[in-house]
């Protein structure tokens, strides 16, 4: 992902707000924040798949499998946070791009209705976990 509009503190402080509300303080970076040009270009995980937060494997021949990777669920919720600290912020995601508060809320919704699944076997991006 990649933002523009918000400092690296405010970012740090979304993620570390949305996981200790909502994911028992199970996420972190996993690209630490890095400054390019204007934005500050970064990934999230959780610390432990065990705990919530944490995504599940899409595949036909693993599906379940605990991750690494922050679900989409834990995404939603730092993205909420990050608007909440800069409603103007422009955030860029593989899936959408969000022109701050309103655009993001409009948007989001639809990315978790994208199949993330083989297409034998779909699976919605929002079920990808077990939130």
């Amino acid at each position: 992902m990649k933002i523009k509009g918000i400092t690296e503190a405010q970012l740090r402080a979304a993620v570390q707000s949305a996981g200790k509300e909502f994911y028992d303080d199970n996420l972190q970076f996993n690209r630490e924040p890095e400054k390019i040009g204007n934005w500050l270009h970064f990934t999230l995980r959780v610390k432990n798949s065990s705990k919530p937060g944490a995504g599940r494997s899409s595949s036909m021949f693993s599906r379940g499998r605990k991750q690494v990777s922050a679900c989409w669920h834990a995404h939603r919720d730092v993205m909420r946070a990050i608007f909440r600290a800069r409603p103007d912020a422009l955030l860029i995601t593989q899936l959408a791009h969000y022109e701050g508060s309103a655009g993001f809320e409009h948007e989001f919704p639809y990315t978790g209705t994208q199949n993330c699944g083989p297409q034998a076997d779909p699976i919605a991006r929002q079920d990808c976990c077990e939130c």
